[in-house]
């Protein structure tokens, strides 16, 4: 279980990706998340352009 801040943080950075890559759905973008194995946004975008 995550805390409040993990939590807002986690919703923050899904946001931040559905506005980069609005072509991507939701499951997708958490997919891209849980594949990129980071928690950091510019390691996750990284990965996404990468793949």
């Amino acid at each position: 279980s995550r805390s409040v801040n993990a939590q807002a943080e986690y919703w923050i950075r899904l946001g931040m990706m559905s506005e980069l890559y609005p072509e991507l759905n939701h499951q997708q973008i958490k997919l891209l998340m849980l594949k990129s194995g980071s928690d950091r946004l510019l390691e996750v975008i990284n990965a996404i352009n990468n793949h």
